[in-house]
């Protein structure tokens, strides 16, 4: 069968169901959602957690939760005094009454499957990933896949042990479920959305609940962490911490697989500007697994980060060699050419076909729209620019692409550049900006020792953008000005490297401004 016709969710008629949310768990115990987080706390009832920490999912075994209701009995019995203070149960209310009120309190609020269907509902997921990611929640999500695991091992039950069949190196064998549930996962992740991405780490995550010592499922929550800040919007610092908490455990189950240890180079690399690290756990992913296509891909758009002309484009020539047909593969192919000025227009061409014929691929768009802003085709990059908004939804983007165009239609190129900083003036200053954008509009307005500060900060905010900064042509000005010649050093520091790389090759005209597009060329 293959990967896209593999049913969702399809349950085995012999084993007991799972319980995975608070709603099912409440609604097993016949209580409200409220009542039974309060019984975890104060009463021992057994819920597990899955990666998340406090305010993520959770899961419950009704084995356990038949055998602690037994327990409870004799003793101060759950449906005695310690259902007092609920209004919901004190009052007779119908549990569907209960639900919907618990659940307009509650902390993840669940996603219908129409809403979830809805391309324009992309940033509700959003902020179910939000919930998911709030300070108290990252304190346990840094280790949340080896609690996981640790818990699962000790309280999995006889009705996981069933169904066996190979599925990783070693001795190691997984459950048909725990299998089916990884295939779809990997699906769902490929198609590169923020909906899809939300349902690969669901589907990742209940393999894991069915198979603790599964490592490709830890590998592929690592990964969907790994792309989430970029299609997500989620937070960076947090989701790479996940990322590595993750690709850890699945380094601990199995060493040989080249999953985990590409997932940590990633999130190594995007997260802690380790590049020395990173290329170390790149080289061993390739050592493992040569002909692993995306080990290849991803490597690559980090060499391009470092600057690495030769070795970036040799990486991702061989991407799409192995993968000749894939399209976001073959969309990062033809822009680290051109930025690197190979076969440029014959790569432009490439790029303008992707974005014909592939409506839903948002980079090959956005990609369009940093080569026609560098390259003075602005009327171009209008239109790339509300093209890229209209696929991703994303309302930061929607507004760039309103204030551009007003800008343009008032005065041109100069008022298009003011419309640009007034709107990245406003995203700054709400937060949630590294401030690398403000910068950059700042220097296309003429004015880089205003943009310094900017630039600072979004190297405070490890905006890997920054890594390229020092081969713009900007002015003169910046060439020998003493501060940014200072936060050139910084850059090579942070990136644990003395020297800046030397192969690299201008791209524009030296007229032209030529820096990295915003940050989205690396998956």
């Amino acid at each position: 069968m293959s990967v896209a016709m593999l049913p969702l969710r399809a349950e085995n008629p012999e084993q007991e169901k799972t319980l995975v949310s608070w709603k099912e768990i409440a609604s097993f115990l016949d209580r409200a959602e409220r009542t039974v987080k309060r019984w975890e706390h104060e009463r021992g009832l057994p819920v597990h957690r899955i990666p998340g920490g406090e305010r993520g999912g959770v899961f419950a075994y009704p084995s356990e939760l038949r055998a602690w209701l037994l327990a409870e009995q004799g003793n101060e019995a759950p449906n005695g005094p310690d259902l007092e203070g609920d209004p919901f149960l004190e009052s007779g209310k119908p549990a569907a009454i209960q639900d919907h009120v618990a659940a307009a309190v509650s902390a993840e609020p669940p996603i219908s499957q129409n809403e979830r269907a809805d391309g324009a509902t992309q940033f509700a997921v959003k902020r179910r990933w939000v919930a998911w990611m709030t300070p108290p929640a990252l304190l346990l999500g840094l280790a949340g896949a080896v609690f996981l695991s640790s818990q699962l091992d000790r309280n999995t039950t006889a009705a996981h042990e069933t169904e066996k069949t190979p599925t990783v190196a070693g001795s190691h064998v997984s459950s048909a479920r725990a299998e089916e549930l990884y295939l779809q996962g990997r699906y769902e992740w490929s198609l590169r959305t923020a909906d899809s991405l939300a349902k690969a780490v669901d589907d990742y995550t209940q393999a894991i609940v069915q198979d603790p010592a599964y490592a490709k499922a830890y590998a592929g929550l690592a990964e969907c962490y790994d792309l989430l800040p970029e299609y997500g919007g989620i937070d960076r610092s947090e989701a790479f911490s996940r990322a590595k908490a993750a690709a850890d455990r699945a380094i601990e189950l199995d060493p040989n697989l080249a999953a985990g240890h590409r997932a940590k180079a990633f999130a190594m690399f995007y997260g802690d500007w380790d590049a020395p690290g990173s290329d170390g756990e790149f080289r061993k992913a390739i050592a493992l697994a040569p002909n692993e296509v995306e080990t290849h891909h991803w490597y690559a758009t980090t060499l391009f980060s470092r600057r690495e002309r030769s070795q970036s484009l040799a990486e991702i020539d061989e991407a799409a060699h192995l993968n000749p047909t894939n399209p976001a593969i073959l969309a990062d192919c033809a822009f680290l050419h051109v930025k690197f000025n190979d076969k440029r227009e014959a790569n432009i061409r490439t790029l303008r076909e992707l974005a014909r014929t592939q409506p839903t691929l948002v980079k090959a768009s956005r990609y369009l729209e940093d080569i026609d802003l560098d390259d003075g085709n602005y009327e171009a990059y209008l239109v790339e620019i509300r093209q890229a908004a209209t696929i991703s939804h994303n309302p930061d983007e929607s507004a760039l692409a309103a204030a551009s165009e007003h800008g343009w239609e008032r005065g041109g190129v100069h008022e298009m550049f003011l419309a640009i900083r007034d709107l990245q003036q406003a995203l700054y200053g709400r937060g949630g900006r590294t401030g690398y954008e403000l910068a950059l509009a700042y220097v296309r307005l003429g004015q880089p020792l205003a943009a310094l500060r900017y630039f600072n900060a979004a190297l405070e905010n490890r905006d890997i953008r920054m890594m390229w900064l020092q081969s713009c042509n900007c002015s003169a000005e910046v060439r020998t000005n003493a501060d940014y010649i200072q936060l050139f050093r910084r850059i090579n520091e942070t990136m644990h490297q003395t020297t800046p790389p030397s192969d690299l090759a201008v791209t524009t005209r030296p007229e032209k401004l030529t820096f990295p597009p915003a940050e989205r060329q690396s998956r």
